[in-house]
């Protein structure tokens, strides 16, 4: 039905309507759900972010790790040409691989710890025994790939290579 109609040709003004006020839940639980939500993602994010972190170090771990094997190999490959030649290409090596070889070092053979030997073992100077004249390359390097592992100090690996054929 229509609104009546003034003598002027306007509508009638509509009477406001009284606010009932806001809908109120329960008291104690006003935006719950919400923070619940805020600390289930932040915790989800938290885990991811840690779970990447864990993946890198181990990437940049075995980086490192493939980076000292190759260095020990190049090492080894040139032991016969002397240390400075051996720990140069060793160095060429691992600049290459983006880590920082820390030592280098030509270990005789038959020795079994720094520098020790057995008494029992030939002297490979001479000539005779297992790997005589062949000596072991062994390299330690670093890598710092990302400032998020800096906290956890640089990652070292280790490797040794020696002559191929000499029973151990």
């Amino acid at each position: 039905m229509p609104a009546p109609r003034e003598p002027s040709g306007t509508t009638a003004p509509i009477a406001p309507v009284a606010p009932t006020g806001p809908r109120r839940l329960p008291a104690g639980d006003d935006g719950v759900a919400t923070v619940w939500g805020a600390v289930a993602a932040a915790a989800l994010f938290a885990l991811a972010g840690m779970l990447w972190l864990l993946g890198h170090g181990a990437v940049v771990r075995s980086d490192a790790a493939n980076a000292a094997d190759l260095a020990a190999l190049a090492a080894a490959g040139k032991a016969d040409h002397g240390v400075d030649e051996a720990c140069a290409t060793a160095e060429t090596v691992a600049d290459r691989m983006r880590v920082r070889l820390v030592d280098c070092r030509l270990r005789p053979p038959g020795a079994s710890g720094p520098g020790a030997r057995d008494p029992d073992t030939p002297d490979p100077a001479l000539g005779t025994g297992p790997g005589a004249g062949a000596p072991d390359a062994l390299v330690r390097v670093e890598a710092d790939r990302t400032p998020l592992l800096a906290p956890f100090g640089a990652v070292t690996a280790r490797a040794r290579a020696g002559p191929v054929g000499t029973a151990r």
